[in-house]
Parts: structure tokens; sequence; C-alpha cells
């Protein structure tokens, strides 16, 4: 049988890219609603439902349990559905969850909302990256990189807004009414947006009946899960959120307690940092693509993450600057790399949704130990103790990419 020359899908996609690209980022933008929604407003919170800071890290970290568990199976789901369906079904589970947590005044109740509001939020991460992925070719970093930027965006939009209507109201029913409608339109734009495009599984290379490809590809649906490089990016992924979302978490105070700075002056530097990655996230998104790999960065990115710690570590408070400029620069391919290079793996973008919940299930998993594995760290070694424990992580990750082949 002749095999075709080109590894393309035969399908039509209606939706140009740079198109589907914006929407998805919009879309990102209104999923970091769930992810940021109670830090912003906590003290009105926790005055409402009259609970501790321990209750509410249980409940910021409820989102992620769907999330670990359900990861993979999300994977297979977006690729198996129209993401028409997938994606109104996930705005409309969040905003059903709002709904909930709007008219509750149990804190169980709230709790259980959170769950739910995580199985949508699992959902439309996964369905996003997957989209872009699928439909960007030459550019994939980059694009990966605009999407991301969208969480950013979203979390600004969503501080100043939360924290503006709580003051003015004294309540949440103000973030509750802004959220929801949020969701409601995002559902109604993605089934409109993706009417009439495929399948993510219809994104698979074909050939003109030929029966290898038809047995290739019943190999690959029972091999993916076992692929080596996949695990490894995982590891790496699992490594990335210990060492800096967990423990970015206690840097502010860190500075504060070690370094001399100010309680405002700390909390400004690591959030001015986190602003200027997500631009030169979308700068070395550029540079992949331009490089045509995906694990030079990483691995560059990850060496950078021990280099920036210990500097945290040795330098004093009047040169903290240079902690914080690295901070900004060091981490910002790693997750470009990882959710991009997903086809390199398995040489087309079907297989992403299900590449893309491995991935989360490990970086979920972070995200539910992390912050109290490094606060158990830091009571028992000190922030400097903990710094020389995560810092090696790093390298280790590091090594993880470096033994991941498939990914260019």
């Amino acid at each position: 049988m002749a095999e075709s020359k080109t590894l393309e899908p035969t399908l039509k996609r209606h939706v140009h890219p740079i198109a589907m690209m914006v929407v998805m980022t919009i879309a990102t933008a209104a999923i970091s609603f769930c992810m940021f929604k109670f830090p912003p407003i906590m003290k009105y919170v926790m005055m409402s439902y009259e609970v501790d800071t321990g209750l509410m890290g249980l409940l910021m970290s409820s989102t992620n349990i769907i999330g670990f568990v359900f990861a993979v199976a999300i994977g297979y789901i977006n690729r198996s559905y129209k993401p028409k369906w997938t994606g109104l079904i996930g705005f409309l589970i969040m905003a059903l969850a709002n709904v909930i947590a709007a008219s509750t005044t149990n804190f169980i109740v709230l709790i259980i909302s959170r769950v739910i509001e995580g199985a949508g939020m699992g959902i439309l991460s996964n369905l996003t990256i997957a989209l872009v992925v699928a439909y960007f070719k030459g550019a994939r970093a980059t694009a990966t990189a605009i999407v991301n930027a969208g969480m950013t965006a979203g979390q600004v939009i969503h501080y100043n807004l939360s924290v503006r209507l709580a003051e003015k109201s004294g309540n949440l029913s103000g973030m509750y009414t802004y959220i929801i409608i949020t969701f409601v339109v995002m559902a109604v734009v993605m089934l409109i947006f993706l009417w009439r495009e495929p399948s993510l599984a219809a994104f698979t290379p074909t050939t003109e009946k030929s029966a290898d490809m038809v047995e290739a590809e019943k190999l690959k649906k029972g091999e993916v899960l076992k692929n080596r490089s996949l695990w490894l990016i995982a590891a790496g992924m699992f490594i990335f959120n210990i060492v800096m979302i967990s423990f970015n978490n206690y840097v502010p105070t860190f500075l504060q307690d070690a370094k001399g700075l100010d309680s405002v002056s700390a909390a400004s530097l690591t959030s001015v940092a986190s602003t200027i990655r997500t631009f030169v996230m979308i700068a070395l998104g550029i540079l992949a693509d331009r490089i045509a790999s995906k694990r030079k960065p990483a691995i560059a990115s990850f060496v950078g993450i021990c280099i920036m710690y210990l500097l945290l570590a040795w330098l004093p408070g009047n040169l903290i600057m240079v902690y914080i400029i690295l901070s900004a620069i060091a981490p910002a391919s790693v997750t470009v790399s990882t959710y991009s290079c997903y086809p390199d793996i398995f040489g087309d973008a079907s297989y992403t949704p299900v590449a893309h919940g491995v991935v989360q299930t490990t970086a979920r998993l972070a995200m539910l130990i992390g912050s109290a594995l490094v606060g158990y760290l830091i009571k028992f070694l000190g922030y400097t103790g903990t710094i020389y424990v995560i810092a090696p992580l790093a390298l280790v990750a590091a090594v993880c990419w470096f033994f991941a082949k498939e990914v260019k």
C-alpha cells in the first residue's frame, strides 16, 4: 500500500491557528479565576466561614484532587470527544460549582464545590493546551507560551476586581457573580467557536488504507502510558512544582526574616518577578521554535533554577535584586518546553491530551503535597537548609530532561 508523503491529518480545520491561540488564551485567563479565586480575599472567606489558615489551605488545594486522580482519564475524554462539548461542559461545571459556593454558608459544602470546580478546571486546562499544540506546527512553543500568559493576565484581573468588590460589598457575592457570568459566557463561546472542529483523535497521521498504520495506531494506544520520555518530563514537572511553586509561597517570608525586607517590598518584588516571567516565557518560546529544540531550554532552565536558589541563600539583602532578576528568567522555559513537546514524543498531536494528562497527574500531586512538604522542611531545616535540599532537585529534573531523548 502506498503511504501518503505527509504526516499531517487530512481533515479540514475550520479555525485558523492564531484564532485558536487567542480564544484559548482568553479561556486560560478565565480558568485562572478558579485557580486564584481565594488568595486575594482570604480574610473575607475566613471571617465569613470562621475558619483558620489550615482549613483555608485545604480549601485552596482541593481543586487539585480531581486533577490528580483523573488527569489521564480527562486526557482520553478530550482526545475522544469534540472540543465544543468538552469546552462547554468544563465551563458549565465551573459555573455550577460557583453557584453552589455562592449559596452556601457551610464550609464543607464550599470545599465540595471546589472539588467540583476542579473537575471543570482539569478538563479545560488540558483542552486549551491540547488544541493549541494540535493547531500549530512550527511555532508550538511560542503559542503555548502565549496561552500560558493568559493565566497571569487573568490573575491580575481577578486580584484587582475581587478585592474591590469584596471591600465595596463586605461579602463575596460580587465576586461570585462576575465569575459565574464569565464561565457561562465562555461556555457559549467555546460551543460556537469550536462548533465545526473535529475531535483531537482526528489529528493522527493517516495513510491510504494502510493496515500497518492501523496496527501502529492500536499499538500507540497501548504504549502511550509506557513511554519513558513522557514519564521523565512528568517527573521534571513534579520537581518543578515542588521547587518553584510550593517553595515560592514561602519566599516573601524568607526575604523578610533572613534578608531584612519589609512585607510590602518582599511581596512586590516576587509579584514583579512573576509578571516579568510571563514576557520572558514568550521570548523563550520564540527561541525554542527558532532553534527547534525544547529539551535544551528546559535543561538550561533547571540548571538556572539551581543557581537561582543558591544565590537566594548566599546573597545579602542589598543584592537580592540579582535573585529577583534571575527568578524571572531561569524558570521560564520549563512549562513552555513541557507543554509543547508532546508531538515530538508521539509523532503527532493527537495524543497531546493524554500526554498532558500524565504530566498534570504528577503536577497536581506536587501541588497537593508540595506546600506541606516544604513547610515541614523549613520547620526542621530552616530556610537555608531547605534551599540546599531543593536546589539539587532542580539538577535531578535537568537530568530527567537530558535522558528524554525523544524530545528534540
